[in-house]
């Protein structure tokens, strides 16, 4: 399929150029929330979403490529964790005895949304059915604290509902992400892991469908209104497969009529 040769041709995410391509032409599950705000008639935002999804990905772009390099505090949460997240599903491994896989971009079938998950866990060792994902938020916030000195101080993580630490708040931007992911992936659910050196939380979602005929369309009109536009038009659409007549794609020109994947992907 053409959407798993996309994923496996994107893994690395921020560090693979493919995948910086293929996203930047896409409305991606991190924005999900942000772009439903944005695209109700009542929204003042919208222009500052507007913009922030043209440059979306140049701050994490530059946080890989000059690592600690700046010392603004804008940048330092996003370096933080991008800097543990190795740690995060190291343990998150070792809590669950789980195999977690890297993954790339999936594309919804429309190839206008598309989602990336930290990592993927597979039903088998045939790695053709998706059993769950995982999303990995680092608390800048808590990084210092145990469980307990967070709730106490005030600084348990925004996502997590409760003192318990086990129930996500569905009204926050990572819901909205979560189940971009599950529906782009088609997993049976996400595991959330929220890490700090001191304590690990993980709160299973699972696929929300009325998340999904509520937004989904929602989504699609809201780029094809005002996305679309700022997108160059020999950007468009996402992944362009006219003439194949099925989703298989060639690296070796000289034996193969169909488009090789590094010209796609240009």
């Amino acid at each position: 399929m053409l959407i798993r040769l996309i994923a496996n041709n994107t893994i690395g995410q921020w560090k693979n150029n493919s995948f910086l391509k293929v996203r930047k032409r896409l409305l991606t599950a991190s924005l999900f929330g942000e772009a439903i705000s944005a695209a109700k008639p009542s929204c003042r935002s919208r222009v500052g979403f507007l913009n922030k999804w043209q440059s979306y990905g140049a701050e994490k772009i530059n946080t890989i490529h000059d690592h600690f390099g700046s010392k603004t505090t804008f940048m330092e949460p996003m370096r933080w964790g991008m800097d543990h997240e190795k740690f995060a599903r190291y343990e998150y491994c070792q809590v669950t005895e789980q195999n977690v896989s890297e993954t790339g971009i999936w594309l919804f079938p429309n190839k206008i949304l598309g989602a990336s998950p930290d990592g993927i866990i597979w039903a088998d060792a045939s790695e053709t059915e998706v059993k769950g994902i995982i999303e990995i938020k680092c608390s800048w916030v808590a990084r210092e604290c145990d469980w307990e000195t967070a709730v106490k101080n005030g600084k348990r993580p925004k996502w997590i509902k409760d003192d318990a630490g086990t129930n996500f708040d569905h009204n926050h931007f990572y819901y909205h992400q979560i189940q971009g992911q599950l529906f782009a992936t088609e997993a049976k659910w996400c595991d959330l892991v929220t890490w700090t050196p001191k304590f690990v939380k993980i709160i299973r979602v699972y696929p929300d469908r009325w998340w999904y005929r509520q937004n989904i369309p929602v989504l699609k009109k809201f780029y094809r209104e005002y996305l679309e536009p700022l997108v160059p038009k020999d950007q468009l659409p996402a992944i362009t497969i006219k003439g194949i007549p099925h989703p298989v794609l060639c690296r070796d020109s000289t034996s193969c009529t169909l488009p090789r994947f590094d010209i796609l992907m240009a």
